[in-house]
């Protein structure tokens, strides 16, 4: 990758991370207000309560004991509360994980950018060389050419004149020369057709891995999209259970709290209606009936209809009733809140092997490009800032423990906390998907560069081959030819073997100035 080509993902990336660090201290800062202003309320609940004292004995131990119950479930609230943070936890670190396999991802690409570019320098050094030798083979070629036509012409003058025949031997002697040269250069030419043969066999080799590991890492990063929807389906799933038991939980919390009220204005009718009694003091129970016969009967004389005896019982047995639907409510809601207990720790568990599962996916996929890569140790990022997302709990580091009157507070901020990290946590997955999609298009790239010069060196191995042909093919003619001119050459040496033979046997035919030129032109 050139200077001009460098991607900028890391200045997004810095500017999105102090983005999301402001954004992390607003909402630190919105927490510790929230946090106080909760204190407060709470202290004046408690000094209001502190200075309203029970009446009755048996209504302050029924108070009490449904205090007792509420804190009770608020303790479990927040160990519930507690566990979901501790979920959120796990989840930003996965997201740190993802931030640091997605910056060693992009290192690796940055190394397999300069292998790239040096392997294109080799092969541009090498096309250079075989210009080289191409260029000297022409020349070769074009030597070869010149030798050929002086050859034809030595030829022609071989079968016109006998006495240039040493001149014509000479000739051939330097022939058989420059074809050893041309052998020599056909040979050299081989090798070096040979090395870029090589050559390229080594870059379909690393073409073919670069191939293998792009299906690899394809069919991870789908893998990772299943989870990754699983995963969105488990949480919204939980939030809708989690909003339900809520709901559920405020419809008996107003039904308790209506059930509080009739029954202590029904026990402040009875206290003014009824005269204490002369005899001995009876029990909360007796007392409680009595008076509410006495105000029924009152209210039943001031419309005046006469006092009936059943009124008595039937109230006393309405208000049994009711404080058994109270108590079954209370079970119910326990209950329930136990059942909302197994559930989210069945889905803390579903989002721990999700985790660990993605974690081994990607060591996995480290441990692979560590294989293959030279140079494969990547820089760590910045300490994800979804750290600060954790908020403070109520019992340490300076927190104001909730009061029994702002637990719906309590219960929507935290709601809205996990609303926002969902958020966050969704626009991570969907930028690391962005970064796996641009890493996608860079390979991409780089596999089409490859195979464009891939393709150029394949040309330039078909010229030279073509080249080679042209060279083979001359040589042998030039072969063909030197047999033709030692045929021609043994048969004009025949020819004057012969001529002299019958000269030595007829010496009186033939002058003797002929046999003395035949003496002297003999080689």
């Amino acid at each position: 990758m050139s200077e001009n080509e460098q991607p900028i993902g890391h200045e997004n990336a810095f500017s999105t991370r102090a983005q999301l660090l402001s954004e992390l201290q607003q909402l630190d800062r919105n927490n510790r207000s929230l946090q106080n202003e909760v204190g407060q309320v709470a202290a004046k609940r408690s000094a209001e309560a502190a200075e309203r004292p029970f009446a009755d004995a048996g209504l302050h131990h029924e108070a009490a004991s449904l205090r007792e119950m509420v804190r009770e479930l608020r303790a479990r609230d927040e160990e519930k509360s507690a566990r979901v943070l501790a979920v959120l936890q796990a989840k930003d670190q996965e997201i740190a994980q993802l931030h640091d396999a997605a910056a060693a991802l992009e290192e690796r690409l940055r190394a397999q950018d300069e292998e790239r570019r040096r392997d294109a320098e080799c092969t541009f050094a090498s096309a250079e060389n075989s210009e080289q030798l191409l260029q000297t083979t022409r020349q070769q070629a074009a030597e070869l050419a010149e030798l050929e036509r002086a050859c034809e012409e030595k030829q022609r003058q071989l079968l016109g004149a006998h006495e240039r025949l040493h001149q014509l031997e000479a000739l051939l002697q330097a022939r058989e020369d420059e074809a050893a040269r041309a052998e020599a250069a056909r040979k050299e030419a081989e090798l070096s057709a040979a090395h870029a043969q090589q050559q390229l066999e080594e870059s379909q080799l690393e073409m073919a891995h670069l191939q293998g590991e792009r299906t690899s890492l394809a069919r991870a990063q789908a893998d990772l999209q299943v989870r990754e929807v699983r995963l969105h389906t488990l949480l919204e799933s939980a939030v809708a259970a989690e909003r339900d038991a809520e709901r559920a939980m405020a419809q008996r919390d107003a039904r308790i709290r209506e059930l509080e009220e009739a029954l202590a204005r029904q026990v402040s009718n009875d206290a003014a209606a009824a005269s204490p009694p002369a005899a001995s003091p009876p029990t909360a129970a007796a007392a409680a009936a009595t008076t509410t016969a006495a105000a029924a009967a009152a209210s039943e004389q001031q419309e005046g209809r006469p006092a009936e005896p059943g009124r008595l019982e039937q109230l006393r047995a309405e208000l049994v009733e009711a404080c058994t639907q109270r108590a079954r409510a209370v079970a119910e809601l326990a209950a329930e809140r136990e059942l909302r207990a197994l559930a989210e720790a069945e889905h803390a568990k579903q989002l721990q092997a999700a985790s660990e599962r993605a974690y081994d996916l990607e060591r996995q996929l480290h441990a692979a490009r560590e294989d293959t890569l030279e140079q494969s140790q990547a820089t760590l990022p910045p300490p994800s800032p979804f750290y600060a997302l954790t908020p403070r709990r109520w019992r340490g580091g300076g927190g104001v423990p909730p009061s029994p009157a702002c637990a719906p507070l309590v219960r929507a901020q935290w709601r809205e906390q996990a609303e926002s990290r969902g958020s966050q946590l969704e626009g991570q997955l969907a930028s690391a998907r962005e970064e796996a999609s641009r890493n996608e298009r860079l390979l991409a790239q780089l596999v089409e560069r490859e195979e464009l010069q891939r393709a150029a060196h394949a040309h330039q191995m078909s010229e030279q081959q073509e080249m080679l042909q042209r060279l083979s093919a001359r040589l042998s003619s030039m072969k063909q030819a030197e047999c033709e001119a030692q045929a021609q050459s043994s048969a004009l040496q025949r020819e004057r073997r012969l001529i002299e033979e019958r000269g030595a046997m007829q010496p009186s035919l033939h002058p003797p100035s002929r046999a003395a030129l035949c003496s002297d032109s003999s080689p």
